[in-house]
């Protein structure tokens, strides 16, 4: 699009956008954006996405996009979404807020844009914040004013901004194979730090790639209708020159992704050519997206497939025999692309044999470097290093730069003038002098000086091994210390959820998707992994959490295991909350205890086993999924809030006095319960030799007890185990009063 064209659209863009909000609060947009109605040719963009667009018009509410997604439950209805700006607890709470107190926010801000170039990114940024909640224009009640505007501004740029819709656009789809091979093929040296490291080098990835495929195809920020979890769809111009662009992309990224990781990891990029009608016809979109997600299935078969005929790249020897290697990925290692391994609990001496590779060590920098509350991210231009060879002394933000020409910095403090400055999780941008903002789930735990005098008082270490407050990350040890702090036994927690059916929710479970829908969603479902779980794990745990990885429709979290329970609830019934109670959305998980030693690589698998017991799940009614794995009992959902309040029973009565054997009899009954049920063939009620084995030994607890300990234990007899209306989860909740009162044990 030439230059001066396209100033003079992102102009029209920006005062359409301002009078749509400003006639939703029934104000008056500021001087210099009003038009009594906007040109021909937005016009024709507008009646593209709906035949009812109207631009005097004003939507009169907006309900909840997951209302979208098809249920058997004719009784469930979606619900209104509060008009407020975007905010970090809002997001969870939901508060309204007057239309007049919105127009009031925007317009102050609306004052503080730069006038330079980036104006329009940023007021992009400005109209999510307080568009992100206001009713579209023409009547679709599933979608914001902001996205109406993006869906505008997307559409015009895969036209090159001409007088009207091309006939044709190019849909683009990007996958990022091997992630498990990457992330997970590490040893427990510094295992927590770089995990999260390399799981936030995927996110950046995804994100450079966006912004290289915007750089080379004149795009902007709105044609990317969604990027999270290694995937991305965005919106193109269909015109000859777009394929070779991509195609020199995606080579460009594979040839410094095999150099760097010996083919564990790869780019798949794959595009469908679809009328532009299509993007907002539901039958049209659905049936062409399902063709673009069946080339990059068969193209994922074929990972380094854009490398064909370069053979000898693929299938070179790697490495040069070195006996030596990478504490961290095992890579081949020596003094060029080497460094002794940082301080932490298994390496505090810095031995030679400590030695991890570049990459790896930039890995834990880069986990170290995001570990700020307030956090800024400052993106880069460096076109220098753009399509250059990998390096065995690289880095990962020089990485990056090779592969699409962009890089990142992070801090607390704001960056230099250079480059992109972005708030993450705050949303005050313009006060505080950045472009715009990034939500993203980013919770770490760091050293605190109460740690510091543990490991100098019990540990011993000296001032050369202790870890510095406020700067280094909380590792294993000091995670499962702080459970024991709580009078709980030492033990790190491994929580690994995934959404249940996200994936076929988006491709048979939304019959009425269209583009700004697809964008619409893929946006709300980031907004609960990224801000909504912040939040929570803040809340829930403090600086004894540990979010690994949390995006798509899976998470990662380790930290001090007492936490991690109830976080866990708190995930599934706050996205509850969040979707409007809809029936089909949910988490199942699994969560497991280990030691602070034990390799994380392997707690991943068992966590991840965990996990799929849980999604294995089935009710007696043959309902499945929506489960929880615990201590290696899955539960229901909606019995959890039975088994909690079993184990605070049993936990009071112990610390009242009980003796601590009510708890290892309990696990007893329920093991002889559930070893006589495996055998029955009748589901009715089970019976065996428990009923007068605990009536005895209860009975014989219950003596000499107070009066209200006395009934307790009775009422435990009679409603758990002699009408079997507990007993089925008895066990589990009695292993868990048993690990939440065995403070100190190893």
């Amino acid at each position: 699009m030439e230059k001066q064209r396209e100033c003079e659209v992102q102009r029209t863009l920006e005062h359409w956008a301002v009078e749509a909000l400003a006639r939703w609060a029934r104000a008056s947009a500021p001087s210099g954006t009003k038009a009594t109605a906007p040109p021909a040719w937005l016009s024709a963009y507008g009646k593209l996405l709906s035949s009812n667009w109207a631009p005097d018009g004003r939507g009169e509410r907006l309900l909840s996009v997951f209302g979208l997604i098809k249920t058997e439950n004719p009784e469930w209805q979606p619900t209104a979404v509060n008009p407020r700006r975007l905010s970090l607890e809002g997001l969870l709470e939901g508060q309204a807020e007057t239309p007049d107190a919105l127009w009031a926010g925007f317009e102050q801000e609306y004052e503080r844009l730069p006038t330079g170039a980036g104006r329009f990114e940023t007021f992009g940024y400005l109209m999510q914040k307080y568009a992100w909640a206001a009713p579209c224009t023409y009547g679709d009640e599933y979608l914001s004013l902001y996205e109406e505007f993006k869906a505008l501004a997307a559409l015009v740029y895969a036209s090159d901004g001409a007088e009207t819709p091309a006939e044709t656009v190019l849909l683009i789809g990007g996958d990022i194979p091997g992630i498990q091979d990457f992330v997970y093929t590490i040893t427990s040296k510094g295992a927590a730090k770089g995990l999260r490291g390399r799981s936030f080098f995927l996110q950046l990835l995804g994100d450079a790639v966006v912004r290289r495929l915007i750089a080379e195809l004149g795009l902007c920020w709105a044609n990317v209708v969604y990027e999270a979890g290694g995937n991305l769809n965005l919106l193109a111009p269909d015109r000859p020159e777009t394929l070779r662009q991509v195609c020199q992309i995606r080579q460009q990224v594979n040839e410094v992704l095999l150099q760097a990781f010996q083919g564990d990891m790869s780019l798949v990029l794959e595009y469908q050519v679809l009328p532009t009608a299509a993007l907002f016809d539901a039958e049209q979109f659905v049936r062409q997206r399902q063709v673009l997600g069946t080339t990059l299935a068969r193209a994922k078969h074929m990972p380094l497939g854009s490398l064909l005929g370069d053979w000898d790249k693929v299938f070179e020897p790697q490495g040069e025999g070195s006996e030596r290697s990478c504490r961290i990925c095992r890579v081949e290692i020596d003094e060029r692309n080497s460094v002794l391994m940082e301080p932490t609990e298994e390496a505090i001496e810095g031995s030679e044999e400590d030695r991890v590779c570049c990459l790896c060590d930039s890995f834990g920098r880069l986990a170290r470097a995001i570990r700020h509350e307030n956090l800024w991210m400052a993106v880069k231009e460096w076109p220098g290093l753009l399509g250059t060879a990998f390096e065995p002394d690289d880095r990962w933000y020089r990485l990056l730069a090779r592969m699409t020409g962009f890089t990142y910095a992070f801090g607390k403090d704001r960056p230099g003038d250079k480059g992109q400055s972005l708030l993450v999780n705050r949303f005050d941008f313009l006060q505080q002098g950045a472009c715009g903002f990034r939500v993203m789930a980013n919770v770490t735990p760091v050293v605190t000086q109460d740690d510091v005098d543990y490991l100098r008082e019990e540990e011993h270490r000296e001032p050369a091994q202790l870890l510095e407050p406020g700067k280094d990350i909380r590792d294993f040890g000091l995670l499962a210390r702080a459970a024991t702090e709580r009078g709980a036994i030492e033990r790190v927690g491994v929580l690994q959820m995934d959404m249940d059916g996200l994936g076929h929710t988006f491709s048979n479970g939304v019959p009425e998707l269209t583009m700004p829908r697809l964008s619409a969603l893929s946006a709300a479902f980031g907004r609960y992994m990224g801000g909504c779980l912040t939040t929570l794990a803040r809340q829930y745990g403090g600086n004894d959490l540990y979010i690994i990885y949390a995006g798509g429709d899976d998470l990662f979290i380790v930290g001090a295991w007492d936490c991690l329970p109830d976080l866990a609830h708190a995930i599934q019934t706050r996205l509850k909350d969040y979707t409007g109670d809809h029936p089909v959305l949910s988490f199942s998980g699994g969560l497991i205890l280990e030691g602070k030693r034990f390799p994380l690589y392997r707690a991943a698998e068992r966590s991840k086993d965990a996990e799929h017991a849980a999604k294995d799940y089935k009710r007696d009614n043959g309902r499945g999924k929506e489960a929880f794995s615990f201590l290696g009992t899955v539960v229901g959902w909606e019995e959890w809030p039975q088994v909690v309040a079993s184990q605070q029973i049993l936990r009071d009565l112990v610390k009242q006095g009980v003796p601590h054997s009510l708890l290892h009899l309990a696990q007893t009954f329920h093991k002889q319960w559930h070893d006589q049920k495996l055998k029955a063939s009748s589901k009715r009620q089970v019976w065996g030799r428990w009923m007068w084995m605990s009536a005895y030994s209860l009975a014989r607890l219950a003596h000499g007890e107070s009066k209200e300990d006395s009934e307790m234990i009775w009422h435990i007899q009679q409603e758990w185990i002699e009408s079997s209306e507990r007993i089925h989860y008895l066990g589990l909740a009695a292993r868990w009063a048993e690990y939440l009162l065995r403070g100190g044990e190893k």
